[in-house]
């Protein structure tokens, strides 16, 4: 089961990097609460776009935020995490775009909207950038380069990488692989997720033979590995589902895939609150999502049903 550690690390590190030197550069600009607000903005902009208002997005890349809409009433002054002003407005745009090298090449995707921000100092960028590539115990970000770090990561530390889609030796000896993320993951960016599982299909031969040994499963609204406002629980990120069967726990899924033959299809996954099960949610394996069936309890996995994802259908159709 692969879940917590993402197929572009390197990239991630350098985007976080990125941000703590862009946070250090405009001190106070942008406090956790107007992250926050741009964070919980985004996710409600996008809720509905799914047919239901259940609070989480089932695949968020069908949606378009403009953070602009954010912007204080003209004449008033900012408020800290209820509006933005233009330079508030520009600066947040810029930490969801693509990061780029000096020459407008994208080193990375982007982030989603509803993605929260970490408005914290990652110790491991710093270490990454300091300690790893320069041998620099006390290094404060000093000639820090995108492109040129993301290329050290590569030379320095290879095996942080996991984007290989050359898996034929797992495949032969009838290894099978799960894979999950949540939609809202701020370290592990969602659509290099879903990218690199895309890869994998493609370099397996297509869906039918990607089918033979793999499922991806994402989360909607879930953070990394756990929290956010959707259905964490699932069986990853080290402890047993609510439920320890193949319906509601990762691990058990896996084990009946190997050792029974019987391939998962729709998970379960649970939001417990209080040590009891507040709600579920039907998580499909990628590249289908859940779609509501207009009658049931939104939360409630048995009123959705799996289908392709709009998003998904799109890029097969290219």
């Amino acid at each position: 089961i692969s879940g917590a550690n993402g197929p572009k690390t390197p990239e991630m590190t350098v985007r976080r990097m990125w941000e703590l030197l862009q946070r250090d550069a405009h001190p106070g600009l942008m406090s956790p609460a107007d992250w926050a607000l741009v964070a919980d903005r985004g996710a409600q902009a996008c809720d509905a776009r799914d047919g239901v208002t259940d609070g989480v997005a089932e695949d968020p890349r069908q949606c378009r935020f403009d953070i602009g809409t954010l912007a204080c009433p003209a004449g008033t002054a900012r408020t800290s995490g209820q509006c933005l002003d233009a330079e508030q407005i520009a600066f947040a745009r810029s930490f969801y775009t693509p990061l780029r090298d000096d020459s407008g090449r994208a080193l990375d995707d982007g982030i989603l909207p509803g993605v929260l921000i970490d408005s914290g100092r990652s110790q491991l960028a710093i270490g990454t950038f300091g300690q790893a590539i320069r041998r620099l115990p006390s290094w404060d970000g000093k000639d820090f380069d995108a492109a040129r770090d993301l290329a050290a990561i590569d030379r320095v530390m290879p095996e942080l990488r996991a984007d290989d889609t050359d898996v034929h030796l797992f495949r032969q000896r009838g290894g099978k692989l799960l894979m999950y993320s949540g939609w809202m993951d701020g370290a592990v960016a969602a659509k290099m997720v879903v990218a690199y599982r895309d890869a994998l299909a493609a370099a397996a031969g297509g869906e039918r033979k990607a089918d033979e040994f793999m499922r991806l499963y994402m989360l909607p609204g879930v953070q990394h590995c756990r929290g956010g406002p959707g259905a964490d629980q699932i069986g990853g990120s080290g402890q047993d589902g609510p439920e320890v069967d193949a319906r509601h726990d990762l691990l058990t899924a896996l084990e009946d895939w190997v050792e029974k033959g019987r391939a998962p299809a729709s998970l379960v996954a649970s939001k417990l609150e209080g040590g009891a099960v507040r709600r579920t949610h039907l998580v499909c394996p990628y590249p289908q999502q859940a779609v509501y069936d207009g009658r049931g309890t939104p939360g409630e996995a048995a009123s959705y049903r799996c289908a392709v994802s709009p998003a998904a259908r799109g890029r097969a159709s290219r």
